[in-house]
């Protein structure tokens, strides 16, 4: 397993399992090595899993892309977006004591949503 370690100014140590199954570990500038290698041995059973579950998804996905959906079904998974997202936004607006414009639905692929300047939302 490829682990590679980013130092910064921060004051924990995080691991994230990316997709391509590298692991990255972010640690404070001050850490050492071997606290590094002791958060990675303690959290063993963590990774293996993560990475389990991160080839699982790999292999949904990549079956997924190689049977595209067809127009009729964006169409309507968009259709149930806008009756479903609206609501969730209206929500989570007030609850968050915020306001927005518009909203998009979207068929992107690498971004679930965005909001511009003008408060208009974009979901994919």
């Amino acid at each position: 397993m490829q682990v590679t370690v980013i130092r910064s100014n921060r004051k924990s140590i995080s691991i994230q399992i990316n997709r391509d199954l590298t692991i990255l570990v972010r640690a404070p500038k001050a850490a050492t090595d071997q606290a590094i290698q002791q958060l990675l041995r303690e959290k063993q059973d963590w990774i293996l899993h993560s990475l389990g579950k991160m080839q699982e998804r790999n292999a949904a996905l990549q079956q997924q892309e190689m049977q595209p959906l067809t127009r009729e079904e964006i169409l309507h998974l968009a259709d149930k977006a806008m009756k479903v997202i609206p609501e969730r936004v209206a929500y989570y607006a007030e609850k968050a004591g915020v306001t927005y414009g518009r909203i998009t639905i979207r068929n992107q692929k690498t971004r679930w949503g965005s909001c511009s300047g003008k408060g208009n939302l974009n979901f994919n």
